[in-house]
């Protein structure tokens, strides 16, 4: 717990360094499907309308349109909301 807690901090601090705390807001709703996925939970079809928006959109917001590139501020911060998906993971495996 403690090493994901410190690797989901650092990512999204750096992150943030790379790209907007605007962009880093948004997409930190991409935990919601990282914790859906990974932990198994039972996904309605209303979870998978929203998964699909919240993935739909955390593409949207990684590619930089103005210069045809991925911004890497907000993989690392996808990244790091994965790494809380881990997290709740471990948390409801141990409680």
């Amino acid at each position: 717990m403690i090493v994901l807690n410190i690797g989901d901090g650092i990512l999204l601090n750096l992150g943030i360094k790379l790209s907007s705390a605007v962009s880093m807001s948004l997409i930190s709703n991409f935990e919601i499907v990282a914790t859906a996925v990974i932990c198994g939970e039972k996904i309605t079809k209303k979870l998978w309308l929203g998964i699909s928006v919240i993935v739909i959109a955390s593409m949207v917001l990684s590619f930089n349109f103005s210069s045809l590139k991925i911004s890497w501020g907000i993989i690392l911060g996808l990244l790091a909301t994965i790494l809380w998906g881990f997290e709740n993971n471990v948390t409801k495996n141990y409680q």
